[in-house]
């Protein structure tokens, strides 16, 4: 059995080696077509929506939620997807106050956007902004939680397995 340090230590190390840069491989190699049900999203759009999120967490996001809120509730849910490694949230909720994501774009143009959303991301050496839900976090924390976005709404477009 692994003790709870080192599993918190593997986490660490794994957020070093990359976990955004994992997201990304498995979105550029998802080629589904049908849109998410809870969403009524495209694929282009699911990834466009999370690009905008990493964009958000350099240049700030355009609504925030009340102080308290992201203090209590926000870093408790914060803690908890950290801790868990993995993230289950409301797909079909944009992000406040930003702009819908077109109907038209691309597959191929959303994941340019994603792309460039994280090695901007990747390259930001100063302050980020704080999440609009979770409050402050560190660069570690939020290439860990921009990850566990990507892959929940990933999810929404895994094709059943054949038994």
């Amino acid at each position: 059995m692994i003790a709870a340090p080192q599993v918190r230590a593997r986490r660490r190390a794994a957020t070093r080696r990359g976990v955004l840069a994992q997201a990304l491989e498995r979105a550029e190699k998802c080629e589904f077509d049908a849109k998410e049900p809870a969403t009524g999203w495209s694929l282009p759009q699911a990834l466009a929506h999370c690009a905008q999120s990493i964009e958000f967490s350099i240049v700030g996001f355009p609504r925030l939620r009340g102080r308290v809120y992201q203090a209590v509730l926000g870093r408790a849910l914060k803690r908890r997807f950290l801790r868990r490694g993995v993230m289950f949230h409301n797909r079909a909720a944009s992000v406040p106050g930003a702009p819908p994501m077109p109907a038209t774009l691309t597959r191929g143009e959303a994941l340019a956007r994603l792309r460039r959303a994280i090695d901007r991301f990747q390259a930001h050496e100063g302050p980020l902004a704080p999440h609009f839900t979770y409050g402050l976090a560190t660069k570690e924390e939020y290439e860990a939680l921009h990850a566990m976005h990507l892959t929940d709404h990933l999810t929404a477009f895994d094709r059943p397995t054949a038994s």
